[in-house]
């Protein structure tokens, strides 16, 4: 079961005057997963882009997406999710930065799992392909790698096998 929590982050709920509220509003995510799931399911945080274009921010504000996503991890995590997944990510150096963050509170045991979206030409926003982004995130220590939303079923199928090679349980989750 996905916790209802992917736009709550730091830099998200700004937007919304909530940014005080990231950790009450994970912490709910995971409890009101956890009622859902009981002790038959998984519970895993869902975790999703800034919603920013990282071409244009400055150095200091990268600092403050890390720590973004450093902050809800350690939410999710100390509500007590079973896994992580880092999802939709079209820009693969936010993907970065987020796995970056992750790993500075992520307890051990606690998989971390990272999806990027491919435009229709099999690219992500910097115009990488499925097997760039896949060597990258093993590289960067992820226990999974996948693609989700993206150009249909048959779109996320054809990304899914092209990360394969990268020899990482891989996911395809269409939209």
């Amino acid at each position: 079961i996905q916790t209802n929590s992917f736009g709550a982050n730091r830099v998200r709920l700004l937007a919304h005057g909530l940014e005080a509220h990231v950790h009450e509003i994970n912490r709910r995510a995971v409890e009101l997963a956890r009622e859902v799931a009981r002790d038959s399911h998984y519970v895993v945080g869902a975790i999703g882009p800034t919603g920013t274009i990282l071409k244009a921010a400055k150095p200091d504000q990268l600092e403050q997406y890390r720590e973004a996503f450093r902050e809800q991890v350690a939410a999710l995590c100390g509500a007590g999710v079973d896994a992580l997944l880092l999802e939709t990510f079209r820009q693969p150096e936010e993907l970065a930065l987020a796995i970056e963050g992750a790993r500075t509170v992520l307890p051990g045991g606690v998989p971390l799992c990272a999806t990027c979206s491919f435009d229709s030409f099999g690219t992500t926003a910097d115009g990488s392909g499925p097997e760039q982004v896949a060597q990258r995130l093993k590289d960067l220590g992820v226990d999974a790698i996948g693609v989700n939303c993206s150009d249909g079923p048959a779109g996320v199928y054809d990304m899914a096998v092209r990360m394969l090679a990268a020899g990482l349980p891989v996911i395809a989750q269409p939209n």
